[in-house]
């Protein structure tokens, strides 16, 4: 039940939002995001994921902050989310993280759920 009403919170605060946003935009919002780690949510998925491939949250933290969106957002109305691709270089490694953002007014509130990472 309360997953159901923050899914549907999601969506009323979502609606409210351009109905794009930019490479340009996404990226600020994750530097802000980024600062504080809190604001970054891993799936059992990810987890997964960087246990297997030996990525750590130092790693997913650097690429949301630093690295080139490869997939540009997309709004998914289903979720209420936007949905993106970001790849950049961290100790050394190139690295994809895909993630979707949950953007809430005020921004402060917003945070990002990462879905999976890969090589």
């Amino acid at each position: 039940m309360a997953k159901q009403k923050a899914k549907r919170k999601r969506k009323q605060n979502s609606s409210n939002v351009a109905e794009l946003i930019t490479d340009k935009r996404l990226k600020e919002l994750l530097s802000i995001l980024t600062k504080d780690s809190s604001k970054i949510r891993l799936t059992k998925h990810v987890q997964d994921r960087m246990r297997q491939r030996g990525i750590d949250l130092l790693q997913i933290l650097r690429v949301l902050g630093r690295g080139e969106i490869t997939e540009q957002a997309w709004f998914n109305h289903t979720t209420g989310d936007w949905r993106f691709t970001i790849k950049g270089i961290a100790a050394g490694t190139t690295i994809s993280v895909v993630a979707a953002l949950i953007l809430i007014d005020p921004v402060e509130q917003s945070y990002a759920i990462v879905i999976t990472t890969h090589h």
